[in-house]
């Protein structure tokens, strides 16, 4: 949407984009470079940079104070935002508990707030549960709030986009068919002239990148030491970005054999690395 450009055959709107990065912010610019960077080598060369700003903080968005400043910070941009990406909703929602009903409440009520400020669409990155991965976490006020509700499923590098239900919601249109994507990684220069490399989604059937771009369904599946697939496996049960001291306690690995095994996910996009709230302490989490 901050391009203009269709996303895998589908017509977009074009427009400012808000996207607030309360977790994951650490991979989030060197995502956007990379995509940029395959669309201008597949044709698009003249493409210019997205129309996108991101915030790279936690917010409190069920307190006045937060609420207030974020929309202060939107009014002040040289264009009010078509689409405000919130992610995640636990990174935004305060102090509160989000199983409690009047807890969700003020959040929706926050996030309505926002949409009514705006008019833009506001789309909520939310988890599922540990033990109920068929649902999103908390309170079902959020499920009744939700106009769309859309599962993002993976399953190595197969990426399932899921609008049915009972996984996913559609209040006032038809369900959309599953989009079934999958990830391939790329290599791109970043804007300091550093090589880097990144992953990108694209159909499952390879059809939105040259066949030179494009991995093989026979490719050699990464390899993992014995303490990485501990510390990976510890990741995806998980469900969420978790610090060393979890990691410690969950996989019983030594502090600087589980920091090698972290670096080595990290380093074959197994996992991400991501800063906590207070910006300190690192946390990990499974790709």
């Amino acid at each position: 949407m901050a391009t203009g450009l269709d996303w895998h055959g589908f017509e977009v709107r074009r427009g400012p984009v808000l996207y607030i990065a309360a977790e994951g912010a650490y991979g989030l610019a060197r995502r956007a470079y990379g995509w940029l960077d395959s669309r201008r080598h597949n044709g698009h060369p003249e493409l210019d940079a997205p129309n996108l700003r991101i915030i790279p903080t936690p917010l409190a968005l069920t307190t006045a104070e937060d609420l207030d400043a974020l929309l202060v910070e939107i009014k002040s941009l040289p264009e009010v935002p078509i689409l405000i990406i919130v992610d995640t909703l636990a990174r935004t929602f305060g102090a509160g508990n989000e199983n409690s009903q009047p807890d969700m409440n003020a959040y929706v009520n926050a996030m309505d707030r926002l949409r009514e400020a705006t008019g833009a669409h506001v789309a909520v990155v939310h988890h599922s549960g540990v033990h109920d991965q068929q649902r999103e976490r908390g309170s079902n006020v959020l499920r009744g709030a939700a106009d769309t509700i859309i599962k993002v499923k993976r399953n190595g590098d197969r990426v399932d986009i899921i609008n049915k239900a009972p996984a996913g919601k559609q209040k006032d249109a038809e369900e959309f068919s599953t989009i079934k994507l999958r990830t391939v990684k790329i290599a791109f220069t970043a804007p300091d002239g550093d090589e880097e490399s990144t992953l990108i989604l694209m159909k499952r059937d390879g059809a939105d990148l040259p066949e030179s771009d494009v991995e093989s369904d026979d490719a050699e599946p990464v390899k993992l030491g014995k303490n990485e697939q501990v510390a990976y496996d510890a990741l995806r049960k998980a469900g969420e970005a978790l610090g060393l001291m979890r990691l410690l306690a969950l996989t019983g690995i030594e502090k600087s054999n589980l920091n090698r095994a972290l670096n080595g996910l990290v380093d074959k996009d197994k996992a991400t690395v991501e800063l906590d709230e207070t910006g300190e302490r690192k946390q990990w989490r499974a790709l």
